[in-house]
């Protein structure tokens, strides 16, 4: 099989730019002047052996200790050096103390003795005057009555009509249950 010009050169070119030793290009060119396919792996630089990969340098020989140590020649290399640890914080041993004399004056573990410890009085929080959240109850129903007013002027009043309306049927039954309660405790 016959290759055009145009093909050789372009074969030619591309074997330059690849970096391909004189002896490889020369063995390409002869497979294409024969008509033979191109070889599917690389075409070996030469047909020379290949050179063997280079032995790692070796350390020089008074590099190389092949004798025993002496102490003086350790020491100067620092082998037997500690590092100093500083002890970390513990427990207070005043604490501890204190806690093993409690035991010890009684008789039964720590848990008893702190079970017979009374717990310092909670202070009652004082019950809010129903008054103060009917105030309040009045004070929210005029605000979402005020919010209602003010979407209405600026055109927004229908979407946030029956949620406003429900907030308020809401506030006005729990006002009621409130003066119901306070009627209550006055008759009853």
């Amino acid at each position: 099989m016959m290759l055009s010009e145009s093909t050789r050169k372009l074969v030619a070119e591309m074997a330059s730019k690849s970096g391909l030793t004189a002896h490889q290009r020369r063995m390409l060119s002869q497979k294409l002047d024969a008509g033979e396919a191109l070889p599917a792996e690389g075409i070996p630089p030469s047909a020379a052996p290949a050179r063997p990969p280079s032995q790692p340098a070796l350390l020089p020989a008074s590099a190389v200790c092949t004798r025993k140590k002496v102490l003086p020649e350790i020491l100067r290399e620092g082998i037997y050096t500690t590092e100093r640890v500083a002890p970390r914080p513990g427990r207070d041993r005043t604490v501890q103390a204190d806690r093993l004399q409690r035991f010890m004056e009684h008789t039964g573990s720590e848990k008893d003795i702190l079970a017979n410890v009374p717990a310092p009085p909670r202070p009652q929080p004082e019950p809010e005057p129903q008054m103060d959240r009917f105030d309040e109850l009045v004070r929210e129903v005029e605000e979402r009555r005020q919010f209602m007013a003010d979407m209405t002027r600026l055109g927004r009043g229908k979407e946030v009509e029956g949620i406003v309306k429900a907030e308020i049927r809401q506030k006005l039954a729990e006002m009621e249950a409130l003066q119901r309660a306070a009627e209550s405790r006055l008759h009853g």
